[in-house]
């Protein structure tokens, strides 16, 4: 689990950095130069953000429904910051918002599982933001595209699970269960979900394209990979009183 926030903000500040490109229309290697400080600068922001909201909530009573209003506010704003300033300073947005969240579950715990619940009453927001994202895609351009898009697809999710299997080598998990955080891995939504209609929103060319090709990785490979974890996982993984006793997890 901690590997895949990592590898999401990994996915996050490359992405941002290529829409950049896009939008300029150039390719430098400053542009990737900045990656570090663009990292730097939305971890940093995050984490204060999370520690600030902690030590407000703490201090102050609100409820529940407010703090969620509030921190999806400041998210917002990081985006906003990001989009105005991007031409100055190598920041991300979306990596700030995943810090701060971290940052609050790790210094208030108690809060955040009360936030999840409150979370769920915004549930019909993300239930129509799918329905935007699905009416967007213009379906007729998913037969010209689907061989490409799904070689593109299973190419990136080949390297990616070599990237798996290299993380694991010092690990006591045997080949079985190696196999079978690959196949962890393999489930595809969220982080495409979140940004596969910004290129579009943006009006960079082929931004359409960009965003089929993200909900064909959604509708092939999160069904995929569920489907295989619930028919491996007595096959693969040993016993949960292992796990339990086992000093790998102390």
């Amino acid at each position: 689990m901690a590997g895949e926030s990592v590898d999401d903000i990994y996915v996050i500040v490359l992405f941002t950095s290529f829409v950049q490109i896009a939008q300029t229309r150039s390719i430098s290697l400053t542009s990737f130069l900045f990656l570090p400080l663009c990292i730097f600068l939305g971890i940093l922001v995050g984490i204060l953000s999370g520690i600030l909201f902690v030590k407000l909530f703490k201090k102050y009573h609100i409820r529940d429904t407010s703090k969620v209003l509030i921190i999806l506010s400041f998210s917002l704003f990081f985006l906003v910051f990001e989009n105005t300033f991007s031409k100055y300073v190598s920041y991300s947005g979306l990596l700030s918002t995943l810090a701060m969240g971290i940052t609050i579950l790790a210094k208030y715990e108690i809060l955040t599982l009360r936030l999840v619940k409150s979370m769920r009453k915004f549930g019909c927001l993300v239930k129509y933001y799918y329905l935007y994202l699905w009416a967007v895609v213009d379906i007729t351009t998913i037969p010209n595209i689907v061989v490409m898009a799904v070689i593109l697809i299973l190419g990136a999710l080949v390297f990616r699970s070599i990237g798996v299997l290299i993380s694991l080598l010092k690990t006591d998990l045997n080949k079985k269960e190696k196999l079978f955080v690959v196949e962890a891995y393999l489930p595809k939504e969220t982080v495409q979900a979140s940004i596969a209609s910004i290129p579009l929103s943006l009006g960079i060319s082929k931004g359409n394209t960009m965003l089929t090709v993200a909900v064909l990785a959604i509708l092939i490979w999160a069904p995929l990979g569920a489907i295989l974890i619930d028919l491996t996982k007595k096959q693969l993984l040993r016993t949960p009183d292992f796990y339990n006793t086992n000093v790998l997890f102390n």
